[in-house]
C-alpha cells in the first residue's frame, strides 16, 4: 500500500509542470523574437520571405527565439521536446500536407533547432543538420544571431522548396529509423538457426510483474490527466483577459495590426483568439535537427 501511495505523489508530482505549461503565445504567424535579437530590418525582411513562401507553395516557416526554455516552465527536459510540443500547440503548417517549419533558437542556453512537419518525413534531418552547422552555429558563436538566422532561413527556404517542387527526383539517402541494413555475408533469415526459448519458468514469472506495473502505469496517465485537466479549468476563466493585454504590445512591425494564433492543444483541441489564427494546423513528429555552440 505504501508503495501505491508513492506512486500516486511521484505521478502527481510530474503531471504539475504539465498542467502548470505555458508556452510562449505567437505575436504573428512568421517572426516571434522573444529573445530580442532581430533587428527590425531583417526581421521584416524575413516576414516577407516567408509569407511569399507559404503564398507561392503553401509551406508554413515560423521563426522563433526564446532566451531559456525553463522560463517557461513547460517541464520540457530538451530543445527537441520543447521545440516538438510547440510546433503542435501552434499548428505549423497546412493541413493535411504537414509540411511547415520552425527555426528555434534559445540564446541564453545556446541551443537551437529546426523543427519539420510530419509532411517531411524524416529524409531532410541531414540536410537540416548542415544548415545548423554551416549557417547557425558558426555566427552564434561570435554572437551574430542576426546573421545566423537570416542566413539559416534563406538554405532552408531554399532546400524545402526544391523538395516541394520535386518530391519524386529526391531520393532520401538516410535509412529509415526502424530499417535493418543487412550485411551481404548475412544469410537470410529463413536459413538461421531458430532460437529456441529458454528458462520458461523464468519467462512465466515475468508475466504478472509485467502485468502490474502495466497497470501502474495506466494509473499514473489517468492521474496525469486529470490534474491537467483541472489545473486547466481553474485558470480558464482568466486566459482570454490575460492574452488579450499580452498581445497589446507584441507586434514590432509597422502595419498596426497583430495576427494571433490559435494554440492548439495537445490533444489536438483548440482554444480559439480574440483575433483568430492563419496557422494551418499542422504537426510535428520529431523530425529535423538540433545544434550547441
Amino acid at each position: 500500500m505504501a508503495r501505491i501511495h508513492l506512486l500516486i505523489a511521484m505521478a502527481l508530482f510530474f503531471a504539475i509542470p504539465t498542467a502548470n505549461a505555458d508556452y510562449p503565445q505567437p505575436s504573428n504567424n512568421y517572426i516571434n523574437d522573444f529573445a530580442g535579437v532581430l533587428t527590425p530590418s531583417d526581421a521584416t525582411l524575413l516576414r516577407n520571405q516567408l509569407a511569399t513562401l507559404e503564398r507561392e507553395t503553401g509551406i508554413e516557416g515560423v521563426v522563433i527565439t526564446v532566451r531559456r526554455i525553463v522560463d517557461y516552465g513547460t517541464g520540457d527536459a530538451s530543445i527537441e521536446q520543447f521545440a516538438t510540443h510547440l510546433f503542435n500547440r501552434w499548428g505549423v503548417g497546412n493541413q493535411p500536407a504537414n509540411k511547415g517549419f520552425m527555426i528555434l533558437v534559445a540564446v541564453a542556453d545556446r541551443r537551437c533547432r529546426i523543427e519539420l512537419g510530419k509532411g517531411w518525413g524524416n529524409g531532410l534531418n541531414s540536410q537540416m543538420a548542415s544548415i545548423i552547422n554551416q549557417n547557425m552555429l558558426p555566427r552564434f558563436k561570435t554572437g551574430d544571431y542576426n546573421g545566423g538566422i537570416v542566413a539559416a532561413v534563406g538554405s532552408t527556404i531554399s532546400i524545402l522548396r526544391d523538395r516541394n517542387a520535386n518530391p519524386a527526383g529526391h531520393l532520401s539517402a538516410e535509412a529509415p529509423p526502424h530499417s535493418v541494413q543487412r550485411h551481404p555475408t548475412q544469410p537470410h533469415p529463413a536459413q538461421a538457426p531458430i532460437a529456441r526459448p529458454l528458462h520458461l519458468a523464468s519467462s512465466s514469472l515475468m508475466s504478472p510483474i509485467l502485468i502490474f506495473f502495466g497497470f501502474m502505469l495506466a494509473i499514473i496517465a489517468s492521474l496525469v490527466i486529470i490534474v491537467a485537466v483541472l489545473a486547466y479549468a481553474i485558470r480558464t476563466g482568466s486566459f482570454q483577459t490575460a492574452t488579450r493585454d499580452r498581445l497589446t504590445d507584441d507586434d514590432t512591425f509597422g502595419s498596426g495590426t497583430t495576427n494571433i494564433s490559435t494554440l492548439s492543444s495537445f490533444d489536438s483541441s483548440s482554444s480559439s483568439s480574440s483575433s483568430g489564427s492563419d496557422l494551418g494546423g499542422g504537426s510535428s513528429s520529431g523530425g529535423g535537427a538540433s545544434g550547441g555552440w
